[in-house]
């Protein structure tokens, strides 16, 4: 619930923005999205380890030690949102080029925004389904594939959703 609930206040953030920018939509406004899209694709193609713009600071453990019911709401709200956590891949951006630039509608952005806080909610839900300790293992290997093929699967939908503007 927090995981879902803290993306979709990214969600809320970034549509409050595009909100206050002063431009719609346009074939131009998707053109640069795309191409931004496949830039930050080939980035993250590119490089070991993904060096955007991000707050690098972990979710203290303290947060579960006051209360675990408000704990894992609060972990949920900053690891949903990805406001207090690691970025591993270029993916948020091109979802946030993506919302800013061709969005036309509140309510879709602060859902790719729930969206996103569902996806973030797969890693700790594996955790908590896993039947060892040592789920995190079998991720080790795959863990950065994942993470690009994160990139290109939300540049494929931002380039799609640009085509449309040209069509």
């Amino acid at each position: 619930m927090g995981l879902m609930s803290g993306g979709a206040l990214s969600g809320v953030a970034v549509g409050l923005l595009a909100a206050l920018l002063p431009w719609t939509p346009s074939p131009g406004s998707a053109l640069i999205v795309a191409v931004a899209a496949i830039a930050l694709t080939v980035y993250d193609l590119s490089v070991r380890k993904v060096n955007l713009p991000q707050r690098r600071e972990l979710i203290p453990q303290e947060v579960f030690f006051r209360s675990h019911a408000r704990g894992f709401l609060r972990f949920g709200l900053e690891f949903g949102s990805g406001t207090r956590t690691f970025v591993t891949s270029a993916s948020p951006y091109i979802l946030i080029a993506m919302m800013l630039g061709l969005s036309t509608s509140f309510t879709q952005v602060v859902l790719v925004g729930a969206a996103f806080g569902f996806g973030r909610s797969i890693g700790p839900l594996q955790a908590i389904l896993a039947e060892d300790r040592f789920w995190s293992q079998d991720l080790t290997g795959t863990a950065r594939l994942v993470e690009r093929l994160g990139s290109v699967l939300a540049a494929a939908v931002t380039v799609a959703s640009a085509v449309v503007w040209f069509s």
